[in-house]
């Protein structure tokens, strides 16, 4: 809460317990909930909260009659965000205004620059999303978007992936060269960061299975006051990762749980007996990572080593403002302790921006490195830092990354050497990008029973009369043809052969896939592999890092977990 240019914190609990306000570290009690009336200065939260909700509407009201649709839109969008920002309380302003006195002291200025500089990011990544899913929909012809709702065209659908899911799995190898077996170990290492820097929510096993995460969000409905999965406060969140990494205070380094819009939250822990320095990358848990996560547009750039490649808009955002927060931190580490590597892994957002960060790091190590020797000079303020870390090696363990990288990027030497991923079974996330979607919604239109009508006497047509099958097909079939814009050829699932408009975004790295994780088997695969979304009943749950991990400890059998050796 803000006022007067001071900042105080409030908690409250519900009935018989009375209010306390925390100023300056001390806590100084104030009359419950049940002396509210007695105190005009107090109101109850549901009192607070009508008046938010039509001081909110009144602003959308007049906003309609602006002429501007942009400007109504942005002040829509910053009335909406003030709705859902603010959090009931048992104290008012002019409560807390008595207390100013013994508040931190902040300059009203700098909360000002503060909260505009947050509402102005939020609105970046919502007209993003907004905008990206606006366009998305637009590019398709109304056919294929009502298939969206067919429930025959899901279930056929269905069938075809799940075939095209053994298929895949009898023709991949088994992850049993020396090579794989050394990253898998790595994997077994990273997996406890990647675990423990969801914090509480992990910790308490919330994020266990899909129910234990939808009893969660049904408490999140039924206490509003109370989110399993951001109410835990920072110091709860440290406790709970330390328990979950098995690493001492003394070994972290740095950590960030305040999230916002292109901020992920993230640690930086010492492993001794290893000799390693760990950066962990959290995943989507709040309302701003799913903003991150839409922010899915294709970006371009040159300073992580691709001057052709192609990035995931919103995550190499959010893996430059880690990099400059962290790189500090690693410099100093990498000055105490020049022998340990440098381990950055994550999960689902966090492996995705993991993956980034990494060619971000070892593309501008690369180029500090060529500018030592004479060859060249650093570029940009990323570089300035790295000139000062020279880690022996960065490794990157990501699991259910996301397409985040185009597909030269995706399979490049440096992505191969310094990156390896891990898929499991049909993980929707590994597989997620506009182009996959852009394809999905295609194919699922070839599903419909419409569609296969079509099909049908198609197939009766060029059986009566061969020669001329394609005029037959022409006659039958031109309302799809020409809605989808479909090639002459189609595939013999419906699988439309035309090109997608949306860039092609792909997993990093060196690549495993767990086609089941009670089976015990995990294969060698290539992002290329994860090009097609797999619609399946499980295809969210399988993207629970508790999945991985009972997959990877199954087929790692016999393993211990540990790092490559260093180059001697």
């Amino acid at each position: 809460m803000e006022c007067c240019g001071k900042t105080s914190a409030t908690s409250s609990t519900w009935a018989g317990s009375p209010l306390r306000v925390r100023c300056s570290g001390a806590l100084t009690p104030l009359p419950g909930p049940s002396r509210v009336a007695q105190l005009p200065s107090l109101r109850p939260w549901w009192a607070q909260k009508v008046g938010w909700c039509k001081g909110t509407m009144q602003e959308i009201r007049r906003v309609g009659s602006t002429q501007h649709p942009s400007e109504s839109l942005g002040r829509i969008a910053r009335a909406g965000a003030a709705l859902l920002g603010r959090r009931r309380c048992w104290a008012s302003r002019h409560a807390c205004a008595a207390l100013s006195g013994r508040t931190t002291a902040l300059s009203l200025d700098a909360l000002v620059a503060a909260k505009n500089s947050r509402e102005e990011k939020m609105l970046t990544s919502l007209w993003a999303s907004i905008s990206l899913l606006v366009d998305l929909l637009r590019k398709r012809p109304i056919y294929e978007s009502v298939a969206l709702g067919s429930l025959v065209a899901w279930s056929r659908l269905r069938m075809a992936h799940f075939q095209a899911y053994l298929d895949l799995q009898q023709s991949l190898p088994q992850a049993l060269a020396p090579e794989d077996k050394v990253r898998l170990c790595g994997l077994l290492y990273a997996l406890p960061y990647a675990k423990a820097i969801y914090g509480e929510p992990m910790h308490r096993g919330h994020m266990d299975s899909v129910t234990t995460v939808t009893t969660g969000l049904l408490q999140r409905l039924r206490t509003p006051s109370y989110d399993p999965f951001l109410s835990p406060d920072a110091r709860t969140n440290v406790s709970a990762m330390l328990a979950l990494s098995g690493r001492s205070e003394a070994d972290l380094l740095h950590v960030h749980f305040n999230t916002s819009a292109l901020r992920p939250a993230h640690a930086v822990l010492l492993d001794h007996e290893v000799g390693a320095i760990v950066l962990a990358i959290r995943g989507t848990l709040s309302p701003h990572d799913a903003l991150r996560d839409a922010m899915a547009t294709e970006a371009m750039d040159e300073g992580v080593g691709h001057e052709d490649g192609g990035f995931h808009e919103g995550m190499l955002q959010a893996a430059k403002w880690v990099a400059d927060v962290v790189l500090p931190v690693l410099d100093r580490a990498n000055q105490e302790y020049p022998t340990y590597r440098l381990v950055i892994t994550g999960h689902s957002l966090g492996a995705g921006v993991a993956a980034i960060l990494t060619l971000l790091l070892d593309a501008q190590s690369r180029q500090v490195a060529a500018a030592s020797s004479g060859a060249g000079d650093g570029i940009g303020s990323v570089t300035q830092g790295v000139a000062r870390l020279s880690v022996p090696r960065i490794d990157c363990y990501a699991f259910a990354c996301p397409g985040v990288v185009s597909a030269a990027v995706s399979s490049s030497p440096h992505a191969l050497r310094c990156v390896t991923s891990v898929a499991c079974r049909m993980d929707i996330i590994p597989r997620l990008c506009c182009r996959s979607i852009d394809e999905l919604m295609t194919e699922l239109s070839g599903k419909t029973a419409a569609s296969s009508i079509a099909e049908a006497f198609g197939s009766v047509a060029s059986s009566v009369k061969a020669s001329f099958s394609s005029q037959a097909q022409a006659l039958l079939r031109p309302a799809i043809v020409a809605q989808r814009g479909l090639a002459p050829g189609l595939a013999a699932d419906g699988a439309a052969a035309r090109e997608s408009p949306w860039a092609r975004h792909r997993t990093v790295g060196h690549c495993f896939w767990i086609p089941d994780p009670d089976q015990g088997v995990i294969l060698r695969a290539e992002p290329k592999h994860f090009d097609r979304i797999m619609v399946n009943e499980s295809m969210m749950a399988d993207h629970l890092l508790s999945r991985y991990e009972i997959g990877l400890r199954l087929a790692t059998v016999g393993l211990t977990a540990g790092l490559p050796a260093l180059p001697s």
